[in-house]
């Protein structure tokens, strides 16, 4: 990807998602100034974060989104623009409008490769784990322009409703016969795909430390609420019925009916 500009004088605000379970995994939602030099129909955005403490700052990028929805916002202030984005799984979510065929003799990587450069994607915008590229498929595959019914369609058919067959689905079910992941975008926008491991045997990514109170999560999310206004500084306890049988009543004391909590 060719950076064009920096637009982070016109960003105000945002954020970004992930959802792994969806067809296109990330999303954003970005507020930037109404004149921002973007032209929205053909441009990506990648919206990135930078963390520094101690003298040393970190970048760390969001992703790569394509604008679909951009918003201008009126009012008293200065025009605001609310621009909602994709990630780059949606150039592929898209019909390929006919019939898509795999080559005879191809492996599965090269055949892959070949899908994403139909569907525009560069090369160097992607990486592949090469462990499939041993691997040739087997006869010829063969998707129609259209599903012979609806209810046939993969979970990653396009989101229009239509049953028309997608440059991700075709793409996702090669991966799927060669044991890898689907298909899906890293933070620098690159289309990635490797291998599915089985989780019992893969290197730990975290070791859980129930003493580690910042990054070990041990119950739901949750908020809690004190209420410091006009709150007292201490309770004071006061027996009333301090009295010894042979003595006139006692004056309590502190310990001795009388106990005071500080707030």
């Amino acid at each position: 990807l060719n950076v064009i500009a920096d637009i982070s004088d016109w960003f105000l605000s945002g954020q970004v998602a992930r959802d792994c379970d969806a067809t296109g995994h990330g999303t954003c939602s970005l507020v930037v100034a109404a004149d921002v030099p973007v032209d929205f129909t053909a441009q990506l955005l990648r919206p990135y974060m930078v963390c520094s403490a101690g003298g040393v700052a970190a970048r760390f990028n969001c992703g790569v989104y394509v604008p679909s929805v951009p918003t201008t916002n009126f009012g008293e202030s200065v025009p605001s623009m609310t621009v909602a984005g994709s990630d780059r799984l949606s150039q592929l979510n898209r019909p390929i409008g006919d019939a898509y065929t795999t080559h005879v003799g191809n492996d599965y990587i090269t055949e892959i490769l070949n899908v994403l450069a139909t569907a525009g994607i560069f090369r160097a915008d992607t990486l592949v784990d090469g462990t499939a590229a041993a691997t040739t498929i087997p006869g010829q595959r063969t998707w129609p322009m259209l599903s012979s019914s609806p209810s046939l369609l993969p979970v990653d058919a396009v989101g229009d409703g239509s049953n028309a067959t997608t440059y991700l689905q075709v793409v996702n079910a090669l991966l799927a016969e060669c044991n890898y992941r689907g298909v899906w975008q890293d933070w620098d926008g690159r289309f990635r795909a490797d291998p599915y491991i089985d989780p019992a045997v893969r290197t730990p990514e975290f070791a859980f430390d129930f003493d580690d109170d910042l990054a070990a999560v041990i119950a739901r999310a949750r908020s809690r609420t004190r209420d410091i206004s006009g709150t007292p500084n201490r309770w004071i306890f006061v027996q009333s019925n301090l009295v010894d049988e042979a003595a006139p009543p006692l004056a309590p004391v502190e310990g001795i009916g009388q106990y005071t909590v500080q707030n």
